[in-house]
């Protein structure tokens, strides 16, 4: 009912780095919050207008293709059926108005989605194949540093939804200070709510966006216990339900200044990126030789060989940065990530580093 806290929740999203940075990336995350944040508007829109045949039908078809796009999206089913219980309860939608949105959307499901289900059924013994997908994603092949303690899993969650560039066990996060400013933005969020003035909110409307907002954090928790799936994105199709009460608890603390607590997030966000990104992945620099104090190496792959490299620092304690230059010519035909590790030089078992930092120098030659 709010345009106010709408156009800000818009804004405020679009400053989330990590939602920038996986809408730039080929994946289904982009879609299944899509698909999850069009089906809780049109439930909202039912609630205020009815169950009309075009919502119904557009509901079919939302629920239909979040069926096939990712496993999580399923949670949409239970916030539309649910939605649709508490609209009866209410006195909303008749009995048979719900029934028959349950009955129309459910068989639409069934028909166009259920055979990818039936081949999961098929092949791995299980309608959502989750033992295959605990085989290639399970807890044993999660880092020792970043998973089984629960706080660390909670730390990392919370790290990668605001700021994470990267893919799985090579994350880029930003800055310490960005996850203390983006701490104290939903701080503030919560704080509003202890507020009582406007603008307040319908609570039927409260429970459906809560809800949108708390079952994808459900669903997280319940994963990541057998499979190794603490990363924020997997949270986005909560950012409907979430990002609209911060708003509205930004609201009730400041009024129609609202938008200026996202602003904090937009700074943090830009400040990650030029101090943050440069130093992940950095550009070649050409270089006409190598200094003398470098190690030289041999070491080569295809058209490309690692010349030599150096450290930037003689000693560094666990958890630091490591700093090294690396030397290369040539060029590899897949265009190769490098991945570096540090090892213990009697044990070669790798050892603690924060992260790696990583100047390439190309010869010119």
């Amino acid at each position: 009912g709010s345009a106010a806290v709408g156009l800000t929740a818009m804004f405020t999203v679009a400053g989330l780095h990590t939602f920038a940075s996986i809408g730039a990336a080929v994946n289904n995350d982009n879609l299944v919050t899509l698909l999850y944040s069009a089906g809780v508007v049109l439930m909202l829109r039912a609630w205020r207008d009815g169950l009309r045949w075009p919502l119904i039908a557009a509901l079919s078809a939302v629920l239909t293709a979040i069926a096939l796009t990712k496993i999580t999206g399923l949670a949409l089913f239970a916030i539309v059926y649910g939605a649709l219980a508490l609209g009866v309860y209410r006195g909303r939608f008749s009995p048979r108005q719900a029934a028959l949105t349950v009955l129309i959307t459910g068989v639409s499901a069934a028909l166009l989605a259920g055979w990818w289900y039936v081949r999961n059924w098929t092949l791995y013994g299980d309608p959502i194949a989750s033992a295959a997908t605990q085989a290639l994603w399970g807890r044993s092949f999660a880092r020792p540093d970043e998973s089984g303690d629960l706080i660390g899993e909670i730390v990392r969650v919370w790290r990668s939804f605001w700021f994470m560039t990267g893919h799985l066990h090579q994350p880029v996060y930003a800055p310490p200070l960005y996850y203390a400013v983006t701490t104290a933005t939903a701080a503030l969020g919560l704080l509003g709510w202890m507020v009582p003035r406007r603008p307040r909110l319908d609570r039927d409307t409260g429970l459906i966006l809560g809800a949108a907002a708390l079952l994808p954090v459900i669903l997280l928790a319940a994963g990541t216990i057998q499979i190794d799936i603490s990363y924020g994105r997997l949270l986005f199709p909560a950012l409907i339900g979430a990002i609209p009460l911060l708003v509205l608890g930004w609201r009730r603390l400041v009024g129609s200044f609202a938008p200026l607590l996202a602003l904090p997030l937009y700074a943090m966000t830009v400040l990650g990126i030029v101090q943050t990104l440069p130093d992940a992945y950095p550009q070649p620099v050409i270089v006409d030789r190598v200094p003398e104090s470098a190690v030289l190496l041999d070491v080569r792959a295809g058209d490309l060989t690692l010349v030599a490299y150096e450290r930037r620092s003689d000693a560094v304690t666990g958890g630091d940065a490591v700093r090294v230059d690396l030397y290369l010519r040539g060029a590899h035909p897949h265009n190769p990530a490098l991945i570096a590790a540090l090892l213990d030089a009697v044990t070669l078992e790798p050892l603690a580093a924060r992260k790696f930092l990583i100047a390439i120098r190309r010869l010119a030659d």
